[in-house]
């Protein structure tokens, strides 16, 4: 890691200092509008993960409006004749390896953790912003087995991982590393927690995205069918949102 930026000319000393220059110039820029900022250009071609790798240099950039709120920073490369989303972001701090195999595997797990979603959350009986949680092993800790088991085609779908596809990295269903993480599914304890029981349960050591510690004790009864159809019949008359029921996981992704 450089204990300096050279960009556009510019030296920055920090990444903060780098940070606040490219968000001055995108905030002087309207979405969609197409325009040019050398600085960032700089950052991508030099620090990005795989564009400084690949001498992949932006000429231009657009922010894209997204359905939830936000923009997506979108860059022009002639070399592949057409946008690709960038993150100044990770520039500055680049994914590792472990994350993108951590996000892979979170991928395939996928099924399996959907399918072990319950209606209603285990602790307080909430039905909104359910999300599954790894109790036992947590998903941590299949992980760092998981990676033990990587082997040559785990290797070689991580070697042949192309950013430009736009798509995530897939690792082999019968490599090392999903054969392990499926099987310690099979005996893991999951539960469904709501967001704010998910935030508020603590794990010495665990990360964000698997706090909760153990399933509760004495966890409230679930909620039936009728009872979240009731709810939401009651929120709607009442002319607010009703609740809405889905799985959240919280993963890296190495955009």
């Amino acid at each position: 890691m450089p204990h300096y930026y050279n960009l556009d000319g510019r030296f920055f000393k920090t990444k903060k200092a780098v940070q606040d220059a490219v968000r001055a110039s995108l905030n002087a820029h309207p979405l969609v509008q197409v325009f040019e900022c050398p600085l960032l250009a700089d950052l991508v071609v030099k620090h990005h993960y795989y564009c400084s790798k690949h001498d992949l240099r932006p000429v231009r950039f657009r922010k894209m409006p997204r359905e939830k709120g936000g923009y997506e920073l979108q860059g022009w490369f002639n070399e592949l004749n057409s946008w690709h989303g960038v993150s100044y972001l990770k520039c500055l701090n680049p994914p590792t390896f472990e994350q993108f195999i951590n996000k892979a595997l979170r991928d395939a797990v996928f099924p399996l953790v959907r399918a072990a979603e319950k209606p209603c959350c285990e602790k307080c009986g909430s039905v909104y912003r359910l999300e599954v949680d790894h109790v036992k092993p947590t998903f941590n800790e299949m992980f760092q087995e998981a990676l033990k088991a990587l082997d040559d085609k785990d290797r070689a779908a991580w070697a042949a991982y192309n950013w430009v596809t736009h798509a995530s990295l897939v690792l082999p269903p019968d490599g090392g590393a999903v054969k392990k993480i499926l099987e310690l599914h099979q005996t893991a304890t999951l539960q469904t927690l709501c967001a704010p029981c998910h935030r508020n349960v603590k794990r010495p050591g665990q990360s964000t995205f698997c706090s909760a510690k153990t399933a509760p004790s004495t966890p409230a009864p679930p909620m039936t069918l009728n009872d979240a159809l009731r709810a939401i019949s009651q929120a709607r008359e009442g002319g607010t949102r009703g609740p809405t029921v889905q799985l959240e996981l919280f993963t890296a992704n190495p955009a």
